[in-house]
């Protein structure tokens, strides 16, 4: 499980302190799908920071596993909106290079790394250059060196918000059926309403600076057939438009 307890989060900039998290509190089991939303600047992403274990919180707990996150951090992959991918290194190499850093042979690295190419679609790339693809095969690329990993905890920040919109339904699908034959806890950082109904079985929402955890919502229909166009699909999206709109307004 991932444990996050009063959990609270304090920077300092320009010559004042700044609150950006503030006593959020949740639990993820594995298998679970968990989508963020919230109000621009509310600390949705450096709540995926601390997850990662990039940045330490101030007040409160992480646990992974019932242990602290910093024990576990072979265990966590964080796929980022700007892909992260090495403009000098092939596809291939890209996927690998976290096999390599975890001492893999380099023959048991490139056959992990063919055979999640392979699932995803990218086995024909394996010699291109980043440059050479487009922005849904780059994402497919920082997927597989993510995925290769094995990862318990997969942490997403906003990993489709600069692909076009067909492009951006066929990762959702994409990452469905990763979803589906991959038993970890996922975190999605999304603007957007409609991804985090897609993707998240549960969804947070976050209150405007200093973030604060308003309101978990259940999605019992994510992953159903046909989801997009569903009655609940459409009060599940209105829903929570209305409870930013009242975020916005009152605070809460």
């Amino acid at each position: 499980m991932l444990q996050v307890s009063n959990l609270a989060y304090r920077y300092n900039q320009r010559h004042r302190s700044v609150q950006a998290l503030a006593s959020v509190d949740f639990t993820a089991r594995p298998g679970e799908s968990w989508a963020v939303i919230g109000p621009s600047g509310c600390g949705k992403s450096t709540l995926l920071y601390l997850l990662a274990g990039l940045m330490h919180p101030t007040q409160g707990s992480i646990l992974f596993k019932d242990r602290p996150l910093t024990e576990s951090k072979h265990e966590i992959a964080l796929i980022l909106q700007s892909y992260g991918l090495f403009p000098w290194k092939s596809v291939l190499d890209n996927i690998t290079l976290g096999l390599r850093i975890r001492k893999f042979s380099r023959k048991e690295a490139i056959a992990k790394a063919l055979e999640m190419m392979e699932m995803l679609g990218i086995a024909d790339l394996k010699e291109a250059y980043p440059t050479q693809l487009s922005g849904g095969q780059k994402q497919r690329v920082a997927i597989a060196r993510s995925l290769v990993l094995q990862p318990k905890l997969l942490l997403m920040d906003e990993p489709f918000s600069a692909l076009d919109a067909q492009t951006r339904e066929k990762m959702q699908d994409l990452m469905l059926e990763i979803f589906a034959t991959h038993s970890m806890i996922t975190v999605l950082v999304t603007h957007s309403i409609e991804e985090a109904v897609i993707l998240g079985r549960k969804i947070m929402i976050f209150s405007e600076l200093p973030g604060r955890l308003v309101e978990i919502v259940d999605n019992p229909g994510m992953g159903s057939s046909g989801l997009r166009s569903t009655t609940e699909y459409l009060e599940l999206t209105t829903y929570l438009r209305r409870r930013l709109e009242e975020i916005k307004t009152n605070g809460r």
